[in-house]
């Protein structure tokens, strides 16, 4: 459950995707199960628990949003908990672009960027 400030990082994000109207709004829960339903438990997210959450693996975080997610959506946002610092207004961006798939950039390079 790391902070930014005095805000855990879920919140944030969830709050971001809220602000930019992105809905429904999924969870996959893993080792802070408890503790994430606790923190979004008035936030209107979906949770979703891993079957072994002493060792999620990413692409399997994935596979389960997406599944749950099929035929509900036209469109999917995706944001791993550790890509703790973008703005609604880049999920504004992102929604309104009529690509199949967007990929944010910083200056011109896919990804995080870095602190160099």
């Amino acid at each position: 459950m790391l902070k930014v400030g005095t805000i855990p990082v879920i919140k944030r994000i969830v709050i971001s995707f809220q602000q930019a109207g992105i809905f429904p709004i999924v969870v996959i829960t893993g080792v802070d199960e408890d503790e994430v339903n606790y923190r979004l438990r008035n936030y209107g997210v979906i949770f979703i628990s891993i079957e072994q959450p002493e060792q999620p693996q990413l692409l399997d975080s994935v596979k389960i949003g997406l599944r749950y997610l099929s035929g509900k959506c036209d469109r999917i946002a995706f944001a791993p908990v550790n890509v703790r610092m973008f703005t609604p207004d880049t999920l504004i961006r992102l929604k309104n672009t009529a690509r199949e798939i967007v990929t944010p950039s910083y200056r011109r390079c896919g990804g995080t960027p870095s602190s160099a």
